[in-house]
């Protein structure tokens, strides 16, 4: 996929937009007086835009990826529930979501790269 800007710049932008979502999240977080507020989603953003960075371009690994990244999100395995209830504030919000993508990042990655290939191989 032809990119608007060339790699290094686009994951230096999805890095600051991670790193600023700290404090967007926290300022967000104090003004609504709920710390992880339904209606912040900047969290979530900035983690699919990492796994789209990092993960191969492809409509079937992003639709994966979404997927998985939702279902880590919202169940919160270990240790995600533990960050979750353990770190507060915006630093507590991102990271929670940046562990849920790193998950699915390594599902989507292992899929695409090991078991699709060994599949094919097999038909």
């Amino acid at each position: 996929m032809q990119h608007w800007i060339a790699e290094p710049w686009l994951g230096a932008l999805v890095v600051v937009a991670a790193l600023t979502g700290i404090w967007i999240c926290a300022v967000a977080g104090r003004a609504l007086a709920v710390a992880d507020h339904v209606g912040i989603v900047w969290d979530e953003m900035v983690s699919m835009w990492l796994l789209l960075w990092l993960l191969p371009d492809n409509i079937w690994v992003a639709l994966a990826a979404l997927v998985l990244f939702r279902i880590f999100d919202t169940t919160k395995p270990a240790p995600i529930a533990w960050l979750d209830e353990r770190y507060k504030g915006g630093l507590g919000v991102m990271l929670d979501d940046w562990v849920a993508a790193l998950y699915a990042g390594l599902l989507v990655g292992v899929g695409w790269y090991w078991i699709l290939p060994i599949l094919q191989g097999v038909t």
